[in-house]
């Protein structure tokens, strides 16, 4: 098998994390054929975590219009791995520079006729990620979801979720249920 072209090697239908790849280091230097577990090179870049609440009851105010306040609401901590997660701080650390997919659902209640504002921060900047709901007369509960692409160009920035009541004064916002996720890409 030594004199085998790996082109014409047979394939396998599934992988696991202990099958090994063929790799070859450092091609524009003195290339040498080496083997991989395949393991880490999936691993290599993944990283991914969570922080949600459920049966939420505890909200939090909109005192002054047009101004974005940090969601305070999350409750536990879900999976994660190579990313710091922390519900008691309302928070994701991305603990590697890299491109993160960020996504967030949410149903919520609050003042009635309200129209809210829901945005992604990274490193203290909004973000291009939000969505937009206005609760009906009677306060009704909003479902609402949200998801794009962060670049981030350096680590241990915060992933952080900010409200807004929209052109109106004091407004409650309260989540009962939500997940923020996020998810290293590359």
């Amino acid at each position: 098998m030594a004199d085998t072209k790996i082109s014409d090697l047979g394939t396998i239908a599934s992988t696991s994390d202990g099958d090994l790849m063929v790799i070859v280091d450092d091609p524009t230097g003195t290339p040498t054929t080496k083997k991989v577990a395949l393991s880490s090179v999936i691993g290599h870049n993944r990283a991914y975590g969570e922080i949600y609440v459920t049966g939420g009851a505890s909200g939090q105010a909109a005192a002054v219009a047009d101004t974005d306040y940090k969601i305070n609401q999350f409750a536990s901590d879900g999976l994660s791995s190579g990313v710091t997660v922390s519900a008691s701080n309302d928070k994701i650390t991305l603990t590697n520079a890299g491109i993160y997919w960020v996504g967030l659902s949410c149903s919520f209640s609050g003042t009635a006729s309200k129209e809210f504002l829901v945005t992604v921060y990274w490193n203290g900047v909004a973000q291009h990620i939000k969505f937009r709901r206005k609760l009906g007369g009677g306060g009704d509960f909003g479902v609402a979801a949200l998801h794009g692409i962060i670049n981030a160009t350096s680590a241990a920035k915060d992933v952080e979720v900010y409200f807004r009541c929209v052109g109106s004064t004091t407004a409650a916002f309260t989540m009962s249920e939500a997940s923020l996720v996020v998810f290293r890409m590359a």
